[in-house]
């Protein structure tokens, strides 16, 4: 068989990763705060116990000898139970890699063997000096990707490959989130992802169970929530730099979105967030 259908017949062969940073840090017991990478991220739990929630509410516990990959953009939460000692490596990949990876993945290792070992070097990898230093680092990387990802057993195109509509529906989200403040419509993020409005509100509804629409008043609301807290500008000021078409369209969308209404929520004097996918809440 020649290497080039060995290829096609094994997606894991086309992963290239791109070394960016490496580190390690000691976790304390408790809640950490709702974040999401522009990397790709391998953490590997050398010790501590706990779970890890995503936006869509996937929880995935860990122990010592865990490792999850989490891909770019996917808003999570750690809760560490017992104290612990992470090591993490952020990474980038193609756009073809990219739909090899799953919302995340997790496996464990033995301690103090390979590919334990390789994770504790790589997370103290120092800059590269040159491009040849690079090229080594990311050759590492890419093997310990590879090892990983066969641990998992993910070897066959069908259960690694994302659609296209879920790395679309990936793009969106984030899109959104770095524009909210001047996008006013969901055309414009068709445009942008240069799809029919059609396909990208059922590419975003199959893969988050949501509209981006939603996500966007979200968005919106968040901002808002932190103005009202933060800030002693009128809500009619308010309503306008959050998008709003004025105070009473804020008041309304608020209420139902947080079930209190903007006055309420700020005589109570904290950021108490009740949105969906965003709260601390949702979290317990």
């Amino acid at each position: 068989m020649s290497a080039k259908q060995l290829q096609s017949d094994n997606p894991l062969l086309s992963i290239a990763a791109h070394f960016r940073a490496g580190w390690d840090h000691r976790v304390l017991p408790g809640l950490g705060p709702f974040h999401a990478h522009p990397a790709f991220e391998i953490v590997y739990h050398r010790a501590g116990q706990g779970t890890i929630t995503t936006e869509d509410g996937a929880n995935t516990e860990f122990k010592p000898g865990s490792v999850e990959i989490m891909p770019s953009d996917v808003r999570h939460v750690q809760r560490q139970a017992i104290a612990g000692h992470d090591y993490c490596i952020h990474f980038d990949l193609s756009t073809t890699a990219m739909a090899t990876i799953g919302p995340l993945i997790s496996t464990s290792v033995s301690r103090d063997e390979f590919p334990s070992t390789e994770l504790l070097a790589l997370s103290r990898l120092p800059v590269a000096r040159d491009a040849a230093e690079q090229r080594v680092q990311d050759c590492r990387l890419t093997a310990i990707l590879v090892h990983l990802l066969r641990l998992v057993g993910i070897t066959e195109r069908t259960n690694m490959q994302r659609s296209a509509g879920d790395i679309l529906a990936q793009r969106a989200r984030r899109h959104a989130r770095e524009n909210w403040r001047t996008i006013r419509t969901v055309d414009e993020v068709a445009q942008a992802m240069n799809v029919s409005v059609d396909y990208l509100r059922h590419a975003f509804r199959r893969r988050f169970g949501t509209t981006l629409h939603d996500l966007l008043t979200e968005l919106r609301i968040e901002h808002a929530q932190y103005l009202l807290a933060n800030s002693a500008l009128p809500q009619k000021a308010i309503a306008t730099v959050c998008g709003f078409a004025d105070a009473q369209q804020l008041s309304r969308r608020f209420r139902q979105i947080t079930g209190k209404t903007p006055g309420d929520y700020r005589s109570a004097g904290r950021p108490d967030i009740k949105i969906a996918g965003m709260a601390a809440e949702r979290f317990p």
